[in-house]
């Protein structure tokens, strides 16, 4: 971010130095567009104090427990695997069972 507003805008003093010429027109533009860079410059540092708060405050404890959550769900996965197999199984012989007694009961 730094670098694009830099490479955006010139510094101030720079500013400063070239509306003073002669040439350049008059202070009250120099002045005005002293003004403005540095109140760029105080919302980029506001910007930059906002983001870390962020980071620091939500993004970074959420990656701390990210593997946490996946080992959960990994444990989780495992198990519902087991149990829908153990399922799977009883039904299988449930139906079996039932072949076998629907052919007992036609003979």
């Amino acid at each position: 971010m730094e670098k694009s507003f830099n490479s955006r805008f010139p510094q101030p003093s720079l500013l400063h130095i070239c509306t003073d010429t002669p040439r350049s027109g008059t202070r009250d533009i120099g002045s005005a567009l002293t003004k403005m860079c540095m109140r760029h410059r105080s919302i980029e540092a506001k910007l930059k104090q906002f983001s870390m708060c962020f980071l620091e405050g939500l993004i970074n404890p959420l990656q701390e427990q990210m593997e946490d959550w996946k080992r959960g769900v990994n444990t989780l996965d495992k198990d519902h695997a087991k149990e829908y197999k153990r399922a799977r199984q009883e039904i299988k012989k449930k139906s079996s069972d039932t072949l076998k007694l629907q052919k007992k009961a036609k003979k």
